[in-house]
């Protein structure tokens, strides 16, 4: 009977130590940002609203998404070591992103870029766009309580400006 629950107890410990060795985005980030030439920025809640109250009211519908942005993580890697790079890339490429719904995915001969969401309701809770290219590796996380609209109206901005840009 004792040997059975010890069984029991050891399989237990070795699914939630698996669990915690997968990780999530969170995680990832956290793990790369102190290494050699990596670039991080941490935008708080606290720093958003400052950023906020200074910033010019140009657009309205823009200043209205950012009031609903809680928190900005950027990790930008592009002048790691080639290892650096390989070792982020094989990380993501373990990622599960549970959770999350793939938005947007863009593969080319240099770049590997996807957009992830997670949502709650009609709400985005967290957009994460990783690029684990050859070159250019990064990842950005986004937190607050955006309205899917406004994020699918950006998105539709962007792509109107690059469509116009290369037409020129």
């Amino acid at each position: 009977m004792k040997t059975k629950r010890q069984t029991s107890i050891a399989l237990l410990l070795s699914a939630s130590m698996l669990t915690a060795c997968a990780g999530g985005a969170g995680d990832i980030i956290s793990d790369f940002k102190d290494r050699k030439n990596a670039e991080y920025v941490h935008v708080p809640k606290m720093l958003m609203k400052i950023g906020m109250a200074m910033a010019v009211k140009d657009d309205e519908e823009d200043m209205e998404i950012a009031r609903h942005i809680s928190s900005v993580k950027v990790l930008d890697m592009e002048e790691c070591n080639a290892e650096t790079k390989r070792e982020f890339t094989e990380t993501i490429d373990r990622l599960e992103f549970d959770g999350y719904e793939l938005l947007a995915k863009v593969n080319d001969a240099t770049d590997n870029v996807s957009v992830h969401i997670r949502k709650k309701g009609s709400y985005i809770r967290e957009l994460l766009v990783v690029n684990n290219g050859h070159d250019d590796c990064m990842m950005v996380m986004v937190k607050g309580k955006i309205h899917e609209k406004d994020i699918n109206r950006l998105l539709l901005e962007d792509i109107v400006k690059k469509t116009y840009t290369h037409k020129k």
